[in-house]
């Protein structure tokens, strides 16, 4: 899906190329404003330029995944301290009575994060092993010495949602606990009950409010190609797919397992079933690892952040669900999210798994030609046709593209884009962006468009 927009995109591009003037400033002029550039750059416009070469505002990543015990959990610990993410799901099944206390596995698990600090936000949620008169210890237990640090609304460890960031949030993430008791409450997620009322409520208030994403996390499943069978119900898997929710973070099976996109149709899905397979429910298959936002949801199980590996049967009678599966390792998902796209990629602490996908954007909410997703994925705003912060950057802000915009971008010839010291990704426009590279065919880019005003 992402290649064929860029490749729609980048088709508009090298028509541009063909104007003489942007050939000849690549053959003659070129060169000359690479020595001007140093110069120019360190006048008034300077402070411009260097705005623009961080990551878009907005732009968060987060990791997910169950099942996770002490010592068996030590590997991935040290994956996801290093990973950088803002904050963690715990996926339900923590400690796994591999530590003497509940409290105490809560410190195995700060004392393993050095980088990411205590206060780092390890959001918690039940599992079948922490439930009220579960097997190994109670989550309300676990719920107090990793407390909730995100201000999340409702039963933390239970049942609650928080937005992300705070201000101007891009995701809803609700947390459930379906098919486990906990504080005297059996949650069920049936058709009318409390619980399945809070979480409609749940996901429409983020809806009302123009969240782009909602990510719904829970511990057990309901299809799987593993071990574990529909143990959620089919009523909340199919309310989840109704409501369009774009990711459902699972654990329990203790493997990896990418769903293809599901969505419902009156007259050919009039629901999803579990124990079988209707084919009629997937809109997208995920074979090129790409889903378009809005078109259905995407199940997601990662269970085996340190307990690993219960198998996987292509032959399942369910397996048609599912775009990729493995039981070979250890680790988590870790996810980008921006306004435009969510891109995905499992982070293994052991074995040979690998795995990554995207949910992206197909609108074009500012109307400059490149879609919100692309653009999310250039770490400019989607929502912005002109400015330092658009695409391609009009780095000087004054609604043109121009000379100074084109020595800017000359200035960052040959580099690789990515963080502070590498290039701004806004500059990296052809010819399949993002290529990862700033070269001739940015600079040919950028100079077909010269003059022309971007508003």
């Amino acid at each position: 899906m992402v290649k064929k927009i860029f490749a729609r995109q980048s088709l508009r591009a090298r028509r541009g190329r063909k104007t003489p003037f942007g050939l000849l400033f690549i053959l003659v002029l070129a060169p000359l404003l690479l020595r001007s550039a140093v110069g120019e750059l360190s006048g008034p416009n300077a402070a411009a330029v260097s705005n623009a070469t961080g990551v878009a505002p907005g732009t968060f990543t987060f990791a997910a995944a169950g099942d996770l015990g002490a010592s068996s959990a030590n590997t991935s610990l040290t994956a996801l301290d290093r990973s950088g993410v803002a904050f963690y799901l715990a996926l339900g099944d923590l400690d796994y009575d591999q530590t003497p206390t509940d409290e105490a596995w809560c410190d195995y698990v700060k004392q393993r994060l050095p980088t990411l600090g205590p206060s780092f936000p390890f959001e918690l949620v039940s599992g079948s092993h922490e439930y009220q008169g579960g097997p190994n210890g109670y989550i309300m237990n676990h719920a107090a010495c990793l407390p909730d640090r995100l201000g999340s609304t409702g039963l933390y460890g239970a049942q609650y949602y928080f937005d992300y960031p705070a201000s101007s949030p891009l995701m809803r993430v609700i947390m459930i606990s379906p098919d486990l008791l906990i504080e005297n409450y059996n949650y069920t997620y049936s058709v009318g009950s409390p619980e399945y009322k809070w979480l409609i409520s749940a996901i429409g208030g983020a809806r009302n409010a123009g969240t782009p994403w909602i990510a719904v996390g829970m511990h057990k499943v309901c299809i799987s190609t593993g071990v574990k069978p529909c143990e959620i119900g089919t009523d909340l898997m199919n309310l989840l797919v109704s409501k369009h929710v774009d990711l459902v973070l699972q654990g329990h099976d203790h493997n990896y397992q990418r769903g293809k996109q599901l969505a419902l149709n009156g007259a050919t899905c009039p629901s999803v079933p579990a124990g079988t397979f209707d084919a009629d429910c997937v809109v997208d298959d995920g074979s090129d690892n790409s889903y378009a936002k809005g078109a259905g949801t995407v199940f997601l199980i990662s269970g085996s952040f340190g307990l690993c590996c219960y198998s996987v049967d292509p032959t399942d009678v369910e397996a048609g669900y599912f775009a990729r599966v493995g039981a070979t390792s250890k680790g988590f998902t870790k996810y980008t999210v921006g306004p435009g796209h969510i891109t995905a990629q499992f982070v293994k602490s052991t074995g040979d798994l690998t795995d990554s996908f995207s949910i992206v954007s197909n609108q074009d909410s500012d109307g400059d030609g490149f879609t919100n997703g692309v653009e999310s994925f250039a770490g400019t705003d989607p929502f912005l046709a002109c400015g330092v912060e658009a695409w391609p950057a009009d780095t000087n802000n004054d609604t043109f593209s121009d000379m100074f915009d084109i020595v800017s971008l000359t200035n960052h010839y040959s580099q690789a884009v990515g963080p502070p010291p590498n290039s701004p990704a806004r500059y990296d426009i052809a010819p399949n962006a993002p290529d990862g590279f700033v070269d001739i065919f940015d600079i040919s880019t950028m100079t077909s468009r010269f003059g022309q005003r971007c508003q």
